[in-house]
């Protein structure tokens, strides 16, 4: 995993964000929900026995207005379209960056808990109460449970193939039939969801205030289960931008690339349908961070 920060022209107005991943070809079905975000197309190459696929997503956003003041008549729905884009990006790109390691399958109550996430309808703000889930209002488990059980099984629907592709034993606990098993492990402990809620929270709060960047990094460098996330800062103000009106551009670029045991040791050789046993772990702390320029 790679990504290259975001780069700001006071002149053009543009942000940029590209990122860059290594994966088994059936975990292309991870980027779904990106390719449908950003209206991008997924050709997958011709892959060889002991090949993999480097995905290369390249963001642009171009153009764009300004949060309107506080005690403005359009405050409030402009506040509800950023912290949508901002809920919808961060379940679209946390289960790809999550799950580009395998291996994180086999923790039940951590993957439950991102695919959860990814199944889950974004808050729709309806006042200046609350623009994301409170994790103290008592109704919050309720409206979790009742999204879950409208759209976990879709998303399902396409772990489970690919998790049997690539080799995982534990396939059959993601199957969509077992998608109440998943919403129980929510209603076990919740405290792993309401922990991305409490962080949509804060960031939402940021782009909405005065917009520390250094709390920002922060609340990413810890955004879920300890990991470092500060390489998504970009990717969240190209959200913003997207929420005040700016024009979004997208491209995913997919090319074969030889594994070796040596250049990606955590990707067991292939097997003998020529699909790699696992796929290629990810350094989350890898990812440089956003630049500037004038």
């Amino acid at each position: 995993m790679g990504g290259r920060g975001v780069i700001v022209s006071t002149r053009s107005r543009m942000l940029t964000f590209t990122h860059t991943s290594t994966l088994a070809p059936a975990q292309l079905a991870l980027l779904e929900p990106i390719a449908a975000r950003y209206g991008a197309a997924v050709v997958p190459p011709s892959l060889e026995a002991g090949s993999a696929a480097q995905v290369e997503i390249r963001l642009m956003a171009e153009g764009g207005g300004e949060l309107p003041a506080a005690n403005h008549p359009e405050f409030l729905r402009t506040a509800a379209r950023l912290s949508v884009a901002l809920q919808e990006g961060l379940r679209a790109w946390l289960p790809y960056v999550w799950f580009a390691d395998v291996a994180r399958f086999g923790d039940f109550e951590l993957a439950a808990t991102v695919v959860n996430y990814s199944a889950l309808r974004p808050f729709t703000p309806k006042t200046k109460a609350s623009y994301v889930f409170d994790v103290l209002d008592n109704d919050t488990p309720r409206a979790v449970t009742f999204s879950l059980q409208r759209n976990l099984a879709a998303k399902l629907a396409v772990i489970e193939p690919m998790l049997r592709a690539l080799g995982f034993e534990q396939a059959v606990q993601f199957a969509p039939r077992r998608a109440e098993r998943l919403i129980a492990s929510f209603k076990r402990k919740p405290q792993l969801l309401y922990s991305l809620f409490v962080a949509e929270r804060e960031l939402v709060e940021q782009y909405l205030g005065r917009k520390d960047e250094k709390l920002i990094g922060r609340r990413l460098r810890r955004l879920f289960a300890a990991k470092d996330f500060t390489f998504l800062a970009p990717l969240l103000a190209v959200e913003v931008a997207r929420a005040l009106g700016a024009t979004i551009s997208a491209e995913i670029l997919v090319t074969a690339v030889p594994l070796t045991p040596h250049e990606h040791q955590s990707v067991p050789p292939a097997d003998s349908s020529g699909l790699p046993a696992g796929l290629a772990s990810v350094d989350l702390g890898n990812a440089r961070g956003p630049q500037a320029c004038a």
